[in-house]
């Protein structure tokens, strides 16, 4: 209400409000309540410092009834998970060997071809003549018997 005597610049509601007390206003009227004016709030200081705590006997059971729940519960759930874990890694690895199998299919392609080039008789006439490679004449060639005992190797023994 002070500032609206402000606004309106009413002196004399400006003097009727600094005599009254603070729950009257200007020009006589009773302001509403404030909720819970009449509680007050004040610190006392506790000292909890001699105070211990008796242990519970209970309290270890119940703590170790939490801890193998949980764990069951871990391993339930991880065993459930495991295998469809286990089959979406392996299809990664399917798909990893399949592109793997595609890769070494088109070099085995390229290498068979290069292979077929490399070994043409033309091909192989030319590096025979560049090297000076020339079929051995008919006399040149000697014909191995084999051995009367009917052996084709001849083995000596070491003395």
């Amino acid at each position: 209400m002070a500032a609206q005597a402000r606004v309106f610049e009413d002196s004399s509601a400006r003097a009727d409000w600094a005599g009254k007390s603070g729950r009257e206003a200007a020009g006589g009227f009773r302001l509403p309540p404030v909720p819970n004016e009449s509680i007050y709030f004040y610190r006392k200081p506790i000292d909890n410092s001699g105070v211990v705590r008796l242990p519970d006997p209970k309290a270890s059971a119940r703590c170790w009834r939490w801890v193998a729940a949980a764990t069951t519960v871990t391993l339930l759930l991880a065993g459930l998970l495991w295998p469809g874990a286990y089959s979406l890694l392996a299809g990664y690895q399917v798909e990893s060997l399949k592109g793997q199998q595609e890769t070494l299919r088109a070099e085995l392609a390229s290498l068979e071809l290069e292979q077929a080039r490399l070994v043409t008789p033309e091909r192989l006439d030319q590096l025979a003549r560049e090297q000076e490679l020339i079929d051995p004449a008919p006399d040149q060639v000697v014909q191995l018997a084999p051995a009367p005992d009917g052996s084709l190797a001849r083995n000596l023994s070491a003395k």
